[in-house]
């Protein structure tokens, strides 16, 4: 027992330890260089809303989702964003019947049709800055085999490195907009039950894909 305490004790010192090394994100990008980086799906999500009778947003999540961005910090505007989502990982929790509506979500015609349409995709097509770290993105969203347009407003929260992978540039940008459902196919319910409006949340971290580059 004497052993295990010690063994958790210093575990937890070294944790602390490490923590206490890491300094507070540097907002500016001058210490940046232009690199491709990869998300953290560890440190990321990817979550909607849609309104339920007009009365709450009810919350919704994609679990499985790659993000590539190749980001230029001397001209933020020529960065792009590559996104692929899978249908099949939409999650959300329900007391009762979970399975089986999640399944409907994912499969059904009237939904995301997985099976027929196994990714949606987001590709930019033009950055705005529009203040100190903060921006506007537009880009094509491709869901159920449809293609359009939509924006979304960014931050970029800082970026840092951390003492176990000292070589490794880590971004943090958040990001949300909304897009009108209908327009992709998914009318199902709209609009009494359910909204046509989708509200959208991004909270990723992002490591540079080269962790030998400073």
């Amino acid at each position: 027992m004497n052993r295990i305490l010690t063994a958790c004790s210093v575990a937890i010192m070294s944790v602390m330890g490490l923590s206490a090394c890491v300094s507070p994100p540097k907002q500016s990008v001058e210490s940046l260089k232009a690199a491709t980086y990869a998300v953290d799906k560890s440190h990321a999500t990817l979550t909607f809303q849609v309104k339920h009778f007009g009365l709450s947003w009810y919350t919704m999540r994609f679990n499985e989702f790659d993000i590539a961005l190749d980001f230029n910090p001397d001209a933020p505007e020529t960065s792009t964003v590559k996104a692929i989502i899978d249908p099949t990982s939409i999650d959300v929790w329900i007391p009762e019947g979970q399975d089986e509506w999640l399944n409907e979500l994912a499969y059904d015609g009237k939904f995301l049709d997985a099976n027929t349409y196994p990714q949606i995709l987001f590709e930019s097509t033009a950055i705005e800055v529009t203040g100190d770290n903060i921006g506007v993105m537009t880009g094509n969203l491709t869901l159920k085999g449809i293609t359009k347009p939509i924006s979304m407003n960014v931050t970029f929260n800082g970026s840092n490195t951390f003492p176990w992978a000292p070589g490794q540039k880590i971004l943090g940008f958040s990001a949300d907009g909304s897009f009108m459902r209908s327009e992709f196919g998914l009318d199902a319910m709209v609009p009494n039950t359910v909204s046509d409006e989708t509200r959208f949340t991004i909270e990723a971290e992002f490591h540079q894909s080269d962790a030998a580059e400073d």
